[in-house]
């Protein structure tokens, strides 16, 4: 299971559950920054032939 990493400064750590699946996101930053997705490739499913 991945380690989930201390929230950087100024973000919140959050967690949702979709169709069973739980992920855990970051929100903060300049509110008018680009939005960001970051998607370490540890958490990512193996693709299925």
């Amino acid at each position: 299971m991945p380690t989930i990493t201390p929230a950087p400064s100024g973000f919140a750590s959050h967690a949702a559950s979709v169709n069973g699946v739980r992920l855990h996101y970051w929100l903060g930053g300049e509110p008018d920054g680009p939005p960001v997705l970051n998607i370490p490739n540890d958490n990512l499913a193996p693709s299925i032939p």
